[in-house]
C-alpha cells in the first residue's frame, strides 16, 4: 500500500490530464501504464530543485547528519571514528558550508535520474490544465478511484503540493521524509490553480507503472477531439473498462467554465 504522506484529505476521485495524440499518454487508457517523468523534465524550473540550506546549518547539527549517514554504510566503524570522520567533512566535505550549491547541483543530478513522478489532481474541469496537458482540449482525462489507486504495486508516496510565495526554507534533517516532502512537495504559489497531489517512487529502474484497472473510474473527452480519435477513445474505454462512465468536457455558454457531462 502507498504511503500517504503527512496528514492530508485525500480526495475520493484524482485526475490525470492526457494528450491523445502522445502514444505513451495513450497506454494509459490501452495497457493501463502511467509514466513517472523525471523531475528535470518539468515546465517549472524551481520543480523539486529549492535550495537545500546547507549555509545555515550549525557545525554539530551537520556533524550529526554525517554520523547517520556513516552509520547507514554496511562498514563497521567505531563511535569514535564516525565522529571523526563527520567532523573531517563538515570542514572539508562536499556537504560543507562553503560548497553547499555544488552539492546542491549534484544532488538534483542524482535526483532526476532515481526519482519518478506522476501527477495528478483533485479537479476535472480546470481550463488552464485542458489547455496546457490536454493539448487544447483536444485530449482527455482519467479519473482514478483514489482508494484503488493506491493499491499500485512500486509506488512508495502520495502527497499533496504545498504552495509558497517564496523558497520555503529546507535545511538537511534527520528526519529524510520530512526533507523530502519539502523537496518534492514544494511549488510557486502561481501554480495553485492546479490543486496537484502526486505519486512518488524512489531509485526507481522502470518509469512504467501498472495502473490496477479497478482504479479507473471515469473518462472525460476534450470538447474539441477530432471525432475519430474520440471514437476510438469511448470504444477502447468501453472494451477495456465497460463499468466505467464517460463524460466530456463542454464550455459554458454563459461564462468561463467547463461543464463535465456524461455521453448518453
Amino acid at each position: 500500500m502507498i504511503k500517504v504522506l503527512g496528514e492530508i484529505e485525500l480526495p475520493e476521485i484524482l485526475y490525470k490530464y492526457r494528450d491523445w495524440n502522445s502514444k505513451y499518454h495513450r497506454q494509459l487508457i490501452e495497457k493501463q501504464i502511467a509514466y513517472f517523468a523525471s523531475p528535470g523534465t518539468f515546465n517549472d524550473p524551481f520543480d523539486c530543485k529549492i535550495p537545500i540550506r546547507y549555509d545555515i546549518n550549525s557545525e554539530q547539527h551537520l556533524e550529526d547528519i554525517y554520523s547517520d549517514i556513516i552509520k547507514a554504510t554496511p562498514e563497521n566503524v567505531s563511535e569514535k571514528k564516525i565522529r571523526e570522520l563527520s567532523k573531517r567533512w563538515v570542514q572539508k566535505g562536499p556537504i560543507s558550508p562553503d560548497s553547499f550549491k555544488k552539492n546542491d547541483q549534484e544532488y538534483f543530478n542524482d535526483l532526476n535520474k532515481r526519482m519518478g513522478v506522476f501527477s495528478i489532481s483533485e479537479k476535472n474541469n480546470d481550463i488552464l490544465m485542458w489547455g496546457h496537458y490536454s493539448n487544447s482540449h483536444t485530449g482527455f482525462c482519467v479519473g482514478f478511484d483514489t482508494a484503488e489507486l493506491l493499491k499500485t504495486e512500486g509506488v512508495d508516496y502520495i502527497g499533496k503540493v504545498e504552495y509558497f510565495q517564496e523558497f520555503p526554507v529546507i535545511i538537511p534533517d534527520r528526519n529524510l521524509e520530512s526533507q523530502f516532502k519539502k523537496q518534492i512537495f514544494s511549488k510557486w504559489n502561481k501554480w495553485q490553480y492546479e490543486n496537484e497531489f502526486r505519486l512518488t517512487k524512489n531509485h526507481i529502474k522502470n518509469r512504467k507503472i501498472k495502473i490496477p484497472k479497478t482504479a479507473f473510474k471515469e473518462v472525460i473527452l476534450g470538447f474539441q477531439m477530432p471525432e475519430k480519435q474520440r471514437a476510438k477513445l469511448i470504444k477502447l474505454v468501453r472494451r477495456n473498462f465497460p463499468e466505467i462512465l464517460i463524460y466530456e468536457a463542454l464550455p459554458n455558454e454563459e461564462k468561463f467554465n467547463i461543464e463535465i457531462k456524461e455521453i448518453e
